[in-house]
């Protein structure tokens, strides 16, 4: 069955494909598609308003295919909305501008919002986007939407979250090398007076950019506050001769054995290849000398993970702070 023909021109389809199925007004009548005909396009269902004067292009884009793919698209979606409600001297802020940056961590949901180029105004107040009336300085482009530089974006978004979530978007934008080191240091520095950064100052120091995933970030977290820090994160486990894998947290308990627990991610054996290479990898970890849990995302977000971990530490006898060996060797 072929797909059905999208009502807009091929130019314009394909500027929306990079835009996550989005279209503003503006880009329509450029592209030669008067108000008129958007109305009625919204009216038999082929556009559906998202806010003021930006729509979705039904089916210009496929289904997602997992619901980790639909999440970070509708994050795409919601962080692109601001720029295109407000034209093109719209820069993307705070958290749009770390999601089209590739940060992991910002909730599904968020406001959108924007700050303008030097020189430019917005007279548009009831889009529901945000704006920041704050200077914009570097700017950086994905698919022709402006956001600004992930320093700044940083800097801006961690005295406003809640504490894990600004700590796993440091995480994100130090493992994915998003942010070099120094450009990090420079947006923790430049918090500096901003309003609630005094409560943030030791949430910095709490960032580990080897944590691969918000929900990786957030056990880490709990487990902290809970008295039982990992004594590895991402432990290092080798047979003979070659590495087999790495586990997201490891303790190192008195009799000389290891709990290891792996968090598995929403899109986790999508395919029957990565199925039986995990099979294979957690063949190999399970040992005499190794007890391993596996938990879902959404057990390492709820609490469920941190709970059972401190059960098992406990009638294990562990405690924090006794030297544990930098890798797991496995035979």
């Amino acid at each position: 069955m072929s797909r059905p023909r999208l009502p807009l021109p091929a130019d314009l389809l394909e500027t929306v494909r990079g835009q996550e199925g989005l279209v503003s007004t503006a880009q329509c009548v450029a592209a030669g598609v008067n108000r008129q005909r958007v109305g009625r396009l919204v009216t038999v269902g082929a556009l559906v308003r998202r806010r003021r004067r930006v729509y979705e292009v039904v089916g210009a884009l496929p289904l997602p295919t997992s619901d980790g793919a639909a999440m970070d698209r509708a994050r795409l979606q919601r962080a692109i909305e601001g720029p295109l409600a407000h034209g093109p001297t719209a820069v993307a802020t705070g958290l749009a501008a770390l999601v089209l940056a590739g940060a992991m961590g910002a909730p599904r949901d968020f406001a959108p919002e924007v700050a303008f180029l030097q020189g430019s105004s917005s007279s548009a107040t009831t889009t529901g986007v945000r704006i920041r009336r704050t200077p914009v300085g570097a700017v950086m482009s994905r698919h022709g939407i402006h956001y600004v530089t992930p320093e700044v974006a940083l800097a801006q978004v961690v005295p406003e979250v809640e504490r894990w979530r600004a700590v796993a978007l440091m995480d994100s934008v130090r493992h994915q090398k998003i942010l070099s080191e120094r450009q990090f240091g420079r947006a923790r520095a430049s918090t500096a007076g901003r309003r609630g950064a005094a409560r943030t100052r030791a949430w910095w120091g709490e960032c580990d950019p080897r944590s691969e995933s918000p929900a990786e970030t957030k056990a880490r977290l709990d487990c902290m506050d809970a008295g039982i820090p990992p004594d590895a994160v991402q432990l290092t486990v080798r047979s003979p001769g070659r590495a087999v894998g790495r586990i997201d947290l490891a303790w190192y308990l008195p009799d000389g054995t290891w709990l290891l627990v792996e968090i598995d991610g929403i899109q986790w054996h999508q395919d029957r290849r990565d199925v039986l290479r995990d099979l294979t990898r957690q063949n190999r970890i399970i040992t005499s000398r190794t007890l391993l849990r596996r938990y879902t995302g959404t057990e390492a977000m709820n609490g469920t993970l941190v709970r059972e971990i401190a059960d098992i530490l406990a009638t294990r006898s562990w405690r924090p702070g006794v030297s544990a060996p930098a890798e797991l060797v496995v035979a």
